[in-house]
């Protein structure tokens, strides 16, 4: 079975959550806490729910993705994940039915926006969606988020608001979004504010490589640790995924703000 979905997302897309008895699994890059909370109180306590988003600095200052919307998924038992280049909306029910469409996870997407979706239950399609969803949890760009995290991006997202303001963003730009360095810097502590500190003295974009050249800089300052290399690929990792740096491929990362 296939049917076009244009105006009837939202009814469509409620009446699958609650009759869902294994699992829901959401792939959406906005998504707002109304939707949400909706969503979540038509489940089943039983079923499994599983939300695969992008929580750029971009997507959080500007009201694009709620961190209330994480909490909330969080606090409900779920599994949240991000992915630094996330743009899909896919959504499955029991991996017996699921949604591709433009529409994201709020209102505007459910609801107001002029929206096409493609609802199906083809077992070969259903299938290749799974496999694509189990692919796209272990992929190395997707990292899981618990409440520690989400805490975290909370945090940040209310301090840095204040000086947030957008710029001009086409669909193959980068997320840039323009903040004071001393701003951000203010929020950062221990190792993340150390390599912090060295990623602001690189290029709009720069290479691992580039980084490495400040190790003996930031062995001083960490001397306990032994494996410097390690550590700065791992906390490059965590500074991307609250979205202050992306991860562009092949050892190549680009700032997500532009100074002021």
């Amino acid at each position: 079975m296939y049917e076009l979905l244009k105006d009837n997302h939202e009814k469509v897309m409620m009446e699958l959550a609650a009759e869902a008895s294994h699992s829901i699994e959401c792939v959406s890059p906005y998504v707002k806490k109304e939707v949400t909370t909706k969503l979540l109180s038509r489940k089943k306590t039983t079923t499994s729910i599983s939300l695969i988003t992008n929580p750029s600095l971009r997507n959080l200052l500007s009201d694009s993705l709620d961190s209330e919307a994480l909490t909330s998924w969080l606090a409900a038992n779920g599994h949240v994940y991000g992915h630094a280049s996330l743009h899909a909306k896919i959504y499955l029910f029991d991996r017996q039915m699921g949604i591709i469409t433009s529409a994201n996870l709020t209102n505007g997407g459910l609801r107001n926006n002029l929206e096409y979706g493609i609802l199906f239950d083809n077992t070969q399609l259903v299938q290749q969606v799974s496999n694509e969803l189990d692919c796209l949890y272990q992929d190395s760009l997707t990292d899981k988020l618990t409440r520690t995290k989400v805490n975290e991006l909370v945090r940040l997202q209310q301090v840095l608001k204040q000086a947030f303001h957008q710029n001009e963003i086409t669909e193959h730009a980068a997320t840039y979004t323009s903040l004071t360095e001393e701003t951000i810097t203010n929020q950062l502590k221990g190792w993340k504010k150390d390599l912090f500190e060295v990623v602001k003295l690189q290029a709009t974009e720069f290479q691992l490589s580039e980084v490495y050249r400040y190790k003996d800089r930031l062995q001083l300052a960490h001397p306990e640790n032994n494996h410097i290399e390690a550590k700065i690929r791992q906390v490059l990792q965590h500074l991307r995924d609250m979205g202050l740096i992306e991860f562009i491929g092949e050892g190549s990362y680009r700032k997500s703000y532009h100074l002021m």
